[in-house]
């Protein structure tokens, strides 16, 4: 469900990060693949270095996480064997390429209403444009979903001035809460468990 997924995926790429909490792309390797490796790589070590909010002197890579990584679909085919560990087989590198400490990569490019009509208003489901990733560390005290009330359907009877013999209303109860995993910097400390990172072309 499009709105489901944007209560949480929507709030990441929504939200500004600062250079503390974003990844550069890597100019160093000699390939785009090691290019890749290196600036995945580099933003886990941004991500690790994080604090968190709650503990203000633990580091999240303290709080043994486990790391998603949220990209396009189109940067998947050549992301995924990278990160998983792909080039170690790879003859020529000159550098260590085990797999990245990643526990999953999810491809979301936008809700499948994105940009639709719905009467008089545009539906907005935005996913991870192409070129960036995010690095989302989760841990017992990451984000949080409290439902209230899960998608329930009530009907009732209809409108004779409609021409209706039954009204239909579906709606859920819930909120999300992410304060502690978007980031922020306070007192020259950042705090968060995400990283945005781009792509090398």
């Amino acid at each position: 469900m499009d709105s489901r997924n944007d209560d949480v995926i929507g709030k990441i790429v929504r939200a500004t990060y600062d250079s503390r909490h974003s990844q550069a792309a890597d100019t160093e390797g000699e390939t785009r693949d090691l290019r890749v490796y290196n600036t995945v790589d580099n933003a886990l070590t941004k991500l690790y270095g994080l604090y968190h909010p709650q503990f203000t002197t633990r580091k999240i890579g303290t709080m043994n996480p486990r790391v998603y990584m949220l990209l396009n679909p189109m940067d998947l085919r050549k992301t995924r064997p990278v990160v998983s560990g792909g080039l170690v087989g790879a003859g020529g590198i000159r550098q260590m390429v085990n797999a990245l400490p990643i526990d999953g990569i999810i491809p979301y490019a936008g809700g499948i209403q994105d940009g639709l009509n719905w009467g008089r208003e545009i539906l907005s489901f935005p996913g991870v444009k192409e070129g960036e990733f995010y690095l989302v560390a989760v841990t017992p005290y990451g984000g949080m979903t409290f439902i209230k009330r899960d998608l329930t359907l009530e009907t009732g009877t209809g409108s004779v001035l409609q021409l209706s013999r039954e009204e239909r209303a579906w709606y859920r109860i819930g909120v999300t809460f992410m304060d502690w995993l978007i980031g922020k910097t306070e007192n020259d400390k950042a705090y968060g468990g995400i990283v945005k990172g781009k792509l090398p072309g």
